[in-house]
């Protein structure tokens, strides 16, 4: 192997790691909301809300050049497992 694939792969890895970081602290900050909106009585989802993230981050990946159908899926992705979450804590 090159050293430039090698250098490649290894900035790829480094990448991949801060994004799992930011996931991380994305689940725990929707832990955080679920639980504040179980005490205020509000539901889990909130639709207006979800397509707002979706239509914000489609509008950013566009001025980034990032394919909308990947942006779409993961922020949908993110949402999904946010949600999940929000509703595994309410059954504690």
């Amino acid at each position: 192997m090159t050293d430039k694939v090698r250098i490649l792969r290894d900035a790829i890895d480094h990448v991949d790691t801060e994004i799992l970081d930011l996931i991380f602290q994305r689940q725990t900050l929707a832990r955080e909301l679920g639980k504040l909106k179980q005490q205020m009585g509000l539901p889990v989802r909130n639709c207006d809300v979800e397509q707002s993230r979706i239509v914000s981050g489609l509008l950013f990946a566009n001025t980034i050049g990032l394919s909308a159908d990947l942006t779409r899926e993961v922020i949908q992705l993110l949402i999904k497992h946010a949600v999940i979450a929000q509703e595994k804590d309410r059954e504690v």
